[in-house]
């Protein structure tokens, strides 16, 4: 994927973002420090049009100066933290505390060159103990890792098992014994086939064959690129069914190996690999939101799909580009109901139509320019009755953004209260329980590593 459009500048850790204090960050701010900003090397291209129409003189015309009467006023300045002036015309007046990715409270390498390990990550408390194990992807290591909720350091010591994962979920407990499950999914195995494996427990270094439940793709099906895991089945995408590509719900998983093609539910659309599932209009059932391999639509809603055979049919979005990256997350705008992300866009409404006009809200980076990363739910971190999001950003060094509900309109990732970054982070990323845990698969030379911080 080429994130090469911007570059990113941290500043080093100071006094106000010891770990310590993080949680003052999730409530206010540190004055006297100011947050990201650009390199004062960072070239301005002026044109004529461009100067004349630049009253202040400080290098950004009308239309892009928040207020061209003030030269010390324009996009990319330093924010002075609460002095009640938007510096760097982001829309806020707050400064985002940060936190270098190797300053986490657990930081956890990949121990294969090249392994690439946290292509993607899960946390679950799988043991009853009150701490959140971590399950990692290392697909060119050929496995998955499952690591204490107290262990750091190297991968290689730990529980593994040997199949080649790609994708990876965790906590739900599908069989109501008190213990969730895990799901990892190896798009690649079975001549192409694809293989989602269930766990009920991860006792030691496992096979393929030690799986619980296993669930196959058909020929060429390359089935798991997408993976949800819910209370009651697991969700899977399979690229190739249907002749265009399917969505797959698979219930009483936790037995032997089962064909996909038996699955209770096959939801038929030209699917890319980014799925999201939750109840959004709030009937009890499950909600399938997928993004789409079409140009003239980015993602389609299908709603309450139960048994048999269906399609992506509506409501369908368009405007946000082919395949984005698609969430169902918790509700930001404070109406009851869970809220959809769609590319960088927040939908708080099921009308389908262009994502610019649907909109509640499209989120930005430091220059204005559309997300192009995976955002999140992060869950009500400050127990105000809104949702809050992580915003990744995997251009430059990588950062992960934590926004605070509500939100609307053109909203800057620089308006979060935290950012984590470092080591090309910023597209695998997530939030269970207060907890964030961010993949950067591209570190320590495609080696990996994961980080876990917790609020």
């Amino acid at each position: 994927m080429d994130h090469g459009h911007r570059s990113r500048l941290l500043i080093p850790p100071s006094a106000c973002d010891t770990w310590k204090v993080l949680l003052i960050a999730m409530f206010g701010t540190c004055a006297e420090e100011p947050g990201i900003v650009a390199s004062s090397s960072d070239p301005v291209e002026l044109t004529n049009a461009s100067v004349s129409d630049d009253q202040d003189q400080d290098g950004w015309p009308i239309g892009e100066d928040c207020d061209d009467q003030d030269a010390s006023v324009y996009p990319l300045a330093e924010e002075v933290c609460g002095d009640g002036i938007d510096q760097d015309c982001d829309g806020g007046d707050q400064c985002a505390d940060e936190l270098h990715i190797l300053d986490a409270d657990r930081v956890i390498h990949g121990a294969w060159p090249g392994g690439m390990a946290g292509y993607d990550v899960a946390l679950a408390d799988l043991d009853g103990d009150g701490l959140h194990e971590v399950i990692v992807a290392v697909p060119y290591a050929q496995r998955a890792v499952l690591i204490g909720g107290t262990e750091q350091g190297s991968m290689e010591p730990y529980r593994s098992l040997a199949v080649e994962a790609w994708a990876v979920e965790a906590g739900s407990d599908m069989d109501q014994d008190g213990w969730p499950e895990v799901a990892i999914a190896a798009p690649y195995e079975e001549d192409g086939r694809g293989v989602v494996y269930l766990l009920e427990r991860w006792p030691d270094h496992l096979e393929a064959r030690d799986a619980d439940g296993i669930l196959v793709g058909a020929p060429g099906d390359h089935a798991g690129w997408g993976l949800v895991l819910r209370p009651d089945s697991v969700w899977v995408t399979a690229l190739a069914a249907c002749e265009q590509g399917a969505v797959y719900r698979a219930d009483e998983v936790l037995r032997d190996e089962r064909l996909l093609e038996d699955a209770t539910l096959r939801v038929c659309g030209p699917v890319s690999g980014d799925i999201a599932v939750g109840d959004v209009d709030g009937d009890g059932v499950d909600d399938l939101l997928a993004g789409l391999r079409l140009d003239d639509r980015s993602a389609a809603l299908s709603l309450s799909p139960e048994h048999g055979e269906s399609t992506l049919d509506f409501p369908f979005w368009t405007g946000a580009g082919s395949a984005p990256s698609v969430a169902v997350v918790p509700d930001v705008d404070g109406d009851g109901m869970d809220d959809l992300i769609i590319g960088p866009w927040l939908l708080t409404s099921l009308e389908g139509g262009s994502v610019d006009t649907r909109a509640h809200a499209l989120f930005t980076d430091r220059w204005g320019e559309p997300l192009r990363d995976p955002i999140e739910g992060a869950g009500d971190l400050n127990d105000d009755g809104y949702g809050d999001l992580l915003l990744g950003d995997a251009s430059g060094e990588g950062a992960v953004w934590v926004v605070q509900g509500p939100v609307s309109g053109s909203w800057a990732a620089t308006r979060s209260v935290l950012v984590i970054g470092g080591e090309r982070s910023g597209e695998v990323h997530g939030a269970t329980d207060g907890t964030i845990w961010l993949g950067a698969p591209w570190a320590n030379e495609r080696a990996g590593m994961v980080a876990v911080v917790s609020l």
